[in-house]
């Protein structure tokens, strides 16, 4: 939908963390502007990172609980509270990434 801003568009937080590396160059001149630059890029690459695996880790469980397999129930039921648990710590992370939640 465009022109809608959401917290889980990852798209456009890629889109910071490439404009934040393109910038690195020119960061060493202004130490504190380096080291903002820094803490922003880390912050990114791990909001992506856990983002993505928790992407791919619902993939894989869709795709096993595709298979109609009862000897997976147990594992894909202990993956499911897996995933729920960290879906929830990312959504509080989410709630808490405003600018003056730092």
């Amino acid at each position: 939908m465009p022109g809608c801003w959401c917290v889980f568009d990852l798209p456009n937080k890629e889109k910071q963390l490439a404009e934040l590396d393109a910038r690195a160059p020119a960061l060493w001149t202004t130490p504190a502007d380096a080291q903002a630059t820094m803490r922003d890029q880390a912050r990114l690459r791990d909001e992506l990172e856990r983002w993505r695996t928790a992407g791919r880790r619902t993939a894989d469980a869709l795709e096993l609980a595709g298979l109609n397999d009862a000897s997976l129930r147990p594992e894909l039921e202990h993956e499911v509270e897996d995933l729920e648990h960290d879906l929830r710590q990312l959504e509080f992370a989410t709630l808490l990434a405003g600018e003056y939640d730092h």
